[in-house]
């Protein structure tokens, strides 16, 4: 992180406290949708920088990151859903089931499609980023990291390439 001038585990366990806090808060609304997600993520850095945990820029810095993550979860959420519709075998469930599940899915996708198209662009992993666990693909050269924590995006190893793309 640009702003931290602490070691690397440091910054972990800053991030991952934020995630924490982000789920508290986002768990106990009424609500959910990108507008709770967004409220959630103000909140966890207004209550973590008064409580002395960060400086407000490394507040800010947290929330880019991990909104950035929470973007490439709901991306890969809906990839899952458009999966399960092609996977689900017409023939083995009843058609009053089938309409159901259908109609659950069809409207879990149009959300999560919303949700997708809206933060696509900011799914791009940089070198010297914090993320969480998952895999990355390079963007130049398409070589895979996998990261088993929260850490830093480290350059590419084969082409020290400083851009990426990440799943679960």
């Amino acid at each position: 992180m640009s702003t931290f001038n602490q070691s690397k585990a440091e910054v972990v366990r800053k991030y991952d406290a934020f995630a924490q806090k982000f789920n508290e808060i986002y768990l106990a609304g009424t609500t959910r949708g990108r507008v709770a997600m967004s409220t959630a993520l103000d909140q966890a850095s207004e209550q973590l920088t008064a409580a002395g945990e960060f400086t407000t820029a490394q507040g800010d810095e947290l929330k880019h990151f991990l909104s950035r993550d929470l973007d490439q979860t709901v991306a890969d959420m809906r990839h899952m859903s458009e999966e399960a519709k092609i996977k689900l075998n017409p023939s083995r469930l009843a058609a009053g089931a089938l309409s159901s599940i259908t109609r659950v899915l069809e409207a879990s996708s149009e959300a999560l499609s919303k949700l997708s198209e809206k933060s696509r662009e900011q799914l791009t992993y940089s070198t010297g980023e914090m993320t969480s666990s998952g895999t990355l693909t390079c963007s130049a050269c398409e070589q895979t990291l996998y990261l088993k924590t929260t850490g830093h995006v480290p350059p590419c190893p084969k082409c020290a390439s400083t851009a990426f793309t990440k799943s679960y």
